[in-house]
Formats: structure tokens, C-alpha cells, sequence
């Protein structure tokens, strides 16, 4: 059997994976959808109607609660005054992107068993089920994580040349930041611990310096918000004023 034929089964896998994904998740959209918000809601949609005036905050908010990645989804939206039923069901999308970026992740290390495993694990989490149809963000760092996974294996796998991949992975993990901001602590503990495992794993140094490299540059993305927050609270390195760091 040639590669291909290996892998148009994966493939079928997938379709069927983001299919799958896609019907529940925008069907549970459309049950519960309603214009009465709830949760964090509220907020989501208030950031996207301040970046949709080009700000974040206030000069007078000291609060940064959450980062810019989800509202930015939020934005074409609620500038448009389109329906709050059409960013509900983008959620399904995100999800069932993911599903299938977490099967061809997994399954080159492990196989189409596991892969199909780890999938159906995410697509069907019952706090993903639960919030997916909500102006929520698990939808969008559940994509973010599995599509940081695929692009960060594939910089690892890359010949020395990965710079496109290293850039893609960088890109991703800095928009989950964005998204999630508490990432912000775990970009900074990937960079640290990256350098001082150079200094004693010799042997793995090409891994680790592309690792350390990815963790930069998403760093770096992230500076820009940093500057804007320091301006703000005056807190250096505040990825949020909120303890949850959502």
C-alpha cells in the first residue's frame, strides 16, 4: 500500500470528524440560542464593540479581565449588527477544526486509533458541549491548542530550515495568549525551561532551540498588549487584573 492509500482513510476520518463536529455544534447553537446573554456575554461583546472603535479599554479602565483574540472574533459581527445567532455557530466551526488538527497531530505518533480517541475526547467534552454554544472562549482555545499542537510537532519534525512552521507555531500560541491570557505564564516558563534544558541535554539542543525560538516569538506578539495593559495599571507584565486570567 503507497502513502496515498494510507492516506485517504485519515482522510475519510476527518471529513467525517469535522462533519460530525460541525451538525452538533451548530445544532446545539441554534437550540439555545437566544439575545438574553449570560456568563461572560456581556463582556466578550462589550470588547468587540471597543475594538470596533480602536480600543481595548478605557483611559479610565484599570480592569483587563481578558485579552483581545476572542473579541477580535466578535468584531465583524457586532460592527456589522449581524445577528448574534451567526458568532454562535463559528463556534462549530472552531471545534470541528480542531477535532480534525488533533487527529492528524496525534496520529503520526500514535496511530488512527488513538487519534480518533484524542479527537472524539475534545469534540465531545462535556464542558466543550456545554459552553460551544456561548459567547464563551473554549471554543476558539480549544482550536488554538490542537492547531499550536500541529504546527509546533511539524516545526520539531521540520528540516533545519522550519522557519514557516517555527512562524505558524509562534503565531498560534501567541493568538491562544491573546485568547487565554493566563498562556502568557506557561509562554514564559516554556522559554526559561527551553534554555536551561540546552545547558544540560546536549543532545536535544536542536529541538530545544526551536522550542525556545517559538516561545520567543509568541512572546514578542504579546508585547504590544503587555505595553498597552503597563499603560493602563502600570503593572508590568500584566497579562490580567482578574485572578482567573481569562
Amino acid at each position: 500500500m503507497n502513502q496515498a492509500d494510507e492516506a485517504a482513510p485519515a482522510r475519510r476520518t476527518e471529513i467525517i470528524l469535522f462533519a460530525t463536529a460541525l451538525l452538533i455544534y451548530t445544532g446545539l447553537a441554534v437550540l439555545c440560542h437566544s439575545d438574553t446573554l449570560i456568563w461572560d456575554e456581556a463582556r466578550y461583546l462589550e470588547c468587540a464593540g471597543n475594538l470596533s472603535k480602536g480600543w481595548l479599554a478605557s483611559d479610565n479602565n484599570t480592569d483587563f479581565v481578558n485579552g483581545p483574540g476572542y473579541p477580535l472574533v466578535l468584531w465583524p459581527f457586532v460592527a456589522s449588527g449581524a445577528s448574534l445567532l451567526w458568532p454562535r455557530l463559528v463556534n462549530g466551526g472552531l471545534v470541528a477544526l480542531a477535532a480534525v488538527l488533533l487527529h492528524r497531530s496525534v496520529r503520526h505518533y500514535a496511530g488512527g486509533r488513538w487519534a480518533l480517541a484524542a479527537s472524539l475526547a475534545v469534540m465531545l467534552h462535556p464542558n466543550l458541549l456545554r459552553l460551544g454554544p456561548y459567547f464563551m472562549t473554549e471554543p476558539l482555545t480549544t482550536f488554538c491548542i490542537c492547531l499550536f499542537i500541529w504546527t509546533f510537532t511539524s516545526a520539531l519534525r521540520a528540516p533545519c530550515r522550519s522557519w514557516g512552521w517555527i512562524a505558524a507555531s509562534a503565531a498560534t500560541f501567541g493568538y491562544l495568549i491573546m485568547t487565554r491570557v493566563i498562556f502568557g505564564h506557561v509562554v514564559l516558563v516554556m522559554l526559561a525551561g527551553a534554555l536551561l534544558a540546552m545547558l544540560v541535554f546536549k543532545g536535544l539542543r536542536g529541538p530545544l532551540a526551536r522550542t525556545a525560538l517559538v516561545a520567543a516569538l509568541a512572546f514578542a506578539l504579546c508585547l504590544p498588549y503587555l505595553t498597552y495593559t503597563k499603560a493602563h495599571t502600570g503593572q508590568t507584565l500584566c497579562w490580567s487584573t482578574n485572578g482567573s486570567t481569562g
